[in-house]
C-alpha cells in the first residue's frame, strides 16, 4: 500500500482515489455487490419471519400448510408444486399468456386468403418494401411467407384436433 498526499493509504495505482478508505470499501460490501466479484454479505432469514406482516388468519393458514407438508413428508418437488399452485391462486397473471398477435400478419393472412399474391402482397404488408435492396426484399418476403404458412398450418391442425375431439365425444355418447 502506498500513502497519498493526505497521509491515507491507497491501493497501488489509485493515488488520491476516493475509494481508498477501508470503511468505504467495507460499506460497499455490506450494501450489495462488492467492487469485484459477488462478495455480498447476507444474513440468513428465519422462514417464519415473513409471517409478521400477514393477518393472523393468513399466517395460521401458511403455518398449517407448512405443518401439513412436514406431517405428510412431502418431497421437495411436491413442495414446489404446492407452492406454485398457491402462488398462482394468490397472484393471478397480469395478462394473457403467450406472445401478442401481430396485426400486420393478421391483415396479410386475410389478404392472402382473398387471393392477393406475389409483389402486391409484399408491397402492401412489408414496410418500406420499395426502398429495400434485392437481398433485403428476399429475406423479408421469405419471413412473411413463412409466417403465413405457419399460421395456416397451425389453424389447420387446430381444426383437425377440434374435429377429432367432436367425433370422439359423439362416439362416447353413443356407447
Amino acid at each position: 500500500m502506498r500513502v497519498n498526499g493526505k497521509g491515507d493509504e491507497c491501493a497501488p495505482g489509485r493515488v488520491g482515489s476516493v475509494r481508498n478508505n477501508p470503511s468505504d470499501i467495507l460499506g460497499e460490501l455490506g450494501r450489495g455487490r462488492a467492487a469485484h466479484g459477488n462478495n455480498h454479505r447476507r444474513r440468513k432469514r428465519n422462514p417464519k419471519e415473513n409471517l409478521i406482516d400477514l393477518p393472523a388468519e393468513m399466517a395460521a393458514a401458511v403455518t398449517a400448510i407448512v405443518d401439513g407438508a412436514e406431517r405428510y413428508g412431502f418431497s421437495r418437488p411436491k413442495r414446489l408444486r404446492t407452492a406454485r399452485f398457491i402462488h398462482r391462486r394468490l397472484v393471478p397473471p397480469k395478462g394473457p399468456s403467450g406472445r401478442p398477435r401481430q396485426r400486420r400478419l393478421d391483415a396479410a393472412l386475410v389478404d392472402y386468403e382473398n387471393g392477393v399474391r406475389g409483389v402486391a402482397l409484399y408491397k402492401k404488408h412489408i414496410p418500406n418494401w420499395d426502398r429495400l435492396s434485392k437481398w433485403q426484399r428476399r429475406i423479408a418476403q421469405e419471413r412473411l411467407s413463412n409466417a403465413l404458412t405457419k399460421r395456416r398450418t397451425r389453424r389447420r391442425k387446430a381444426l383437425a384436433r377440434r374435429k377429432a375431439a367432436r367425433v370422439k365425444r359423439t362416439f362416447n355418447v353413443a356407447e
